[in-house]
């Protein structure tokens, strides 16, 4: 049997930078803040859920950063057009062996038929690449689109509307909003933890359109088109999912997380 074509493009999150947040040091300028402002009715798991939030979006907001760099743009024209090039000539291979083939010599049968098979399994492994590329076209548009760090306060606000019901004031969510972007040190430049706050509101209106609760990514079956979020698609073994409604399975877009191996 011959061995499956091997996905061979790299994912996205290889444009990710690294995380230098630290859960420990977030954990405890988070509290201190909070504390500072007499909100006291959020425990430990709540504020480490918070953490995992504000990660998260912190991830995918350098992520889109990165994937509007010239060199990314360059990076992914230069990924098609050696596709491209190497269908061509995968094309061009196969058609020389079906030549030899029809000439019915003996060796050369047998070379040209073992070629032949390495060269189908060649061109398998590109229709992977090709429609793993496809799927990753469709995470670059949404990733451009998301808005940070709105999309980031409304992941929050969600969250302590359902979680944390005794947490029932605006204005205390948007306290709690603020010093988790503080605490995160989302800000580059030095910014009070009370103009951040203040920020909180325009941040959600922004981050309102076309908003969806609990996943900024949107991603669109390859086969039939039906749109999910990804904690919405089913994984199979490996790295693949499927689709609900067509039941096709293809390359999953990004590797399972860490967060996500973990429950």
């Amino acid at each position: 049997m011959s061995p499956s074509p091997r996905r061979v493009v790299p994912d996205l999150y290889s444009y990710a930078p690294p995380s230098r947040l630290s859960k420990e040091q977030f954990c405890r300028d988070l509290r201190n803040y909070l504390d500072s402002q007499l909100i006291t009715n959020l425990d430990e798991t709540v504020i480490g859920e918070l953490f995992e939030i504000v990660s998260e979006g912190l991830f995918h907001f350098g992520l889109a950063q990165n994937v509007r760099t010239t060199k990314a743009r360059q990076d992914w024209k230069a990924i098609g057009r050696m596709m491209k090039t190497l269908r061509g000539r995968i094309d061009g291979c196969l058609r020389v062996l079906v030549t030899y083939e029809k000439q019915k010599h003996l060796l050369t049968t047998v070379v040209a038929k073992k070629l032949t098979r390495e060269f189908w399994l060649l061109k398998s492994t590109l229709v992977q690449a090709q429609l793993q590329r496809r799927i990753h076209s469709q995470m670059v548009v949404m990733l451009k689109k998301t808005p940070y760090p709105g999309e980031i306060s409304l992941a929050i606000d969600d969250y302590l509307r359902i979680c944390v019901p005794k947490l029932a004031s605006e204005k205390e969510r948007d306290k709690v909003i603020g010093g988790c972007l503080h605490a995160a040190s989302f800000y580059k430049k030095s910014k009070d933890v009370e103009d951040i706050v203040s920020s909180v509101p325009m941040q959600r209106s922004r981050g309102r359109k076309g908003y969806v609760a609990g996943q900024a990514i949107i991603l669109g079956c390859p086969h039939c088109g039906v749109r999910y979020t990804l904690d919405e698609l089913e994984r199979n073994d490996g790295d693949t999912v499927r689709c609900k409604q067509c039941n096709q399975p293809f390359p999953s877009p990004f590797p399972a997380r860490k967060t996500e191996e973990k429950k």
